[in-house]
């Protein structure tokens, strides 16, 4: 052995390393044990969790039906780009054709609508004609939807100050009834004490009307549609077609707060051309995006995350991050865009997968209630066992207290063997408690007591004569005879 000096490791090191290893050993026997002892509530417990999460918050559905709009009008081209984002999560958005945002509301709002529509393109503005609104949710204005009045060149009014009064007198296409178009134009007539004249104003599909201005079947047509859409392009791109600007737009935006008035500067459309020859004002409406009220706030939360990602970015009227934002009253905003337009995107979202982070999100909604229930019971386990073999050995305490009385006070010889047969049975009883780590002490010191007793006995079978010996009995302690140990 190598004199002290020379140790490279001290036994006070080693000591405490042995300590250390021997606390960890310990640690996970006191816990594989509660394991062992508990599994059943655990799994209970599991059980009932699972079984809540389901039928508390369901899992997001895998088909979401989507009203857009008309043929050829922006709507339809919003609608492709929200399909193809949903597509990146394997959640299908099924795009339903309509004659425009206003039957979008309607058939969200019909109960007996086949099918439901869960979500739907609508225009600001709306809403407050529509019976029902109030199970619907507004997620937020996705984009600007002008209102254009185009006329051909050779039917302009002499006089275009009187701008809607000059209208009124043409053969205008301003079309479906259902559509935005119709609705928004009817509203500035009444602005303006008019009414609508069936023999001037065409109720048709914005397709048709385009076609019937492009052929001269028309002298013009109203749309609220986006500047970018098809069917603008082919009226923007007509030499024989002008985009003209209402007078008094401030007034209508007064008069019409969800009306915003927004600026096509001069050369904007076409530079070469010059199109327009002059900074031109036109009143505009705003793209809304509404889904029922009990739809998955994972499919809101998606919805609104297409919304930032394909209306976020700059176009011919809106800056960088105009869209999506609030701007419609009458519909009840959504709790869960609500939060994403005050905090941004989830924690969860951020760093993981979507159907991760969502799986996670229903199962923290429902089990933090749910600990809040279960871990005081799990919390209570170790003290109530403990409480429950310290009842099991006062009881046996009680009983083996009334034999020692009666052996000490009223000894009968002739109840030698029933003496026997119940320590026996307490003895016995006591070896088929279970004890947990240190309880063990208050289990010893009761089967201690039991000898003594037993010892007692023996002695009052000597002094009656009878000749016994510890061990001599005709009847032997159960637990000797079983030679059972204490379940640990």
């Amino acid at each position: 052995m190598p004199p002290p000096s020379r140790r490279l490791v001290s036994d006070n090191f080693k000591d405490h390393v042995l300590g250390f290893l021997q606390d960890i050993q310990w640690s996970i026997l006191a816990w594989y044990r509660y394991v062992k002892e508990t599994w059943p509530i655990f799994v209970t417990l599991l059980v009932v969790t699972a079984v809540a999460i389901y039928f508390a918050e369901p899992p997001p559905p895998s088909k979401v039906t989507f009203a857009a709009g008309v043929s050829g009008g922006s709507y339809e081209d919003i609608a492709k780009r929200y399909k193809a984002f949903f597509k990146r999560y394997d959640i299908e958005l099924e795009v339903l054709p309509s004659t425009g945002p206003l039957t979008n509301l309607q058939r969200m709002v019909d109960p007996n609508a086949s099918p439901r529509i869960d979500v739907a393109l609508t225009q600001s503005g709306l809403a407050r004609d529509v019976k029902g609104i109030e199970q619907l949710a507004y997620l937020g204005s996705i984009d600007y939807e002008p209102i254009f009045f185009l006329l051909r060149k050779d039917r302009l009014p002499e006089n275009q100050d009187g701008f809607i009064d000059a209208l009124s007198d043409r053969r205008l296409g301003i079309g479906e009834p259902g559509t935005g178009t119709k609705v928004q134009f009817e509203r500035l007539l009444a602005l303006n004490n008019l009414t609508f004249k069936q023999s001037n104003f065409v109720v048709q599909s914005d397709r048709q009307s385009v076609e019937d201005v492009l052929s001269g079947k028309l002298d013009g047509v109203v749309l609220v549609d986006g500047i970018q859409s098809e069917n603008m392009q082919a009226l923007l791109n007509s030499p024989e077609i002008v985009l003209l600007s209402p007078s008094r737009v401030q007034a209508y935006h007064r008069l019409l707060p969800y009306l915003d008035v927004l600026t096509i500067p001069e050369g904007s459309i076409n530079l070469v051309d010059n199109v327009p020859t002059k900074d031109l004002k036109i009143l505009s409406t705003t793209t809304a995006l509404v889904a029922q009220k009990d739809l998955h706030p994972a499919i809101q939360f998606l919805l609104i995350k297409a919304a930032v990602e394909i209306s976020g970015a700059a176009s011919f009227f809106a800056g960088q991050d105009t869209f999506p934002k609030f701007n419609e009253s009458a519909i009840a905003r959504s709790p869960v865009a609500q939060e994403y337009f005050l905090k941004g995107s989830p924690y969860l979202d951020r760093h993981l997968p979507f159907w991760l982070a969502e799986l996670l999100d229903r199962f923290a909604y429902v089990l933090m209630p749910f600990l809040a229930f279960a871990y005081p019971i799990l919390l209570s386990l170790p003290s109530y066992r403990h409480k429950r073999l310290t009842r099991r050995i006062w009881t046996s305490y009680g009983k083996l207290k009334e034999l020692e009385l009666e052996l000490s006070n009223d000894f009968d010889p002739l109840k030698v063997q029933q003496y026997l047969e119940r320590l026996d049975q307490i003895e016995a009883e006591a070896i088929r408690v279970k004890i947990y780590g240190s309880q063990g002490a208050d289990y010893f010191k009761h089967r201690q007591h039991i000898h003594f007793v037993r010892a007692l006995l023996y002695q009052d079978m000597q002094k009656a004569g009878l000749g016994a010996e510890p061990g001599a009995s005709t009847s032997k302690p159960m637990g000797h005879e079983a030679g059972k140990r204490p379940e640990v």
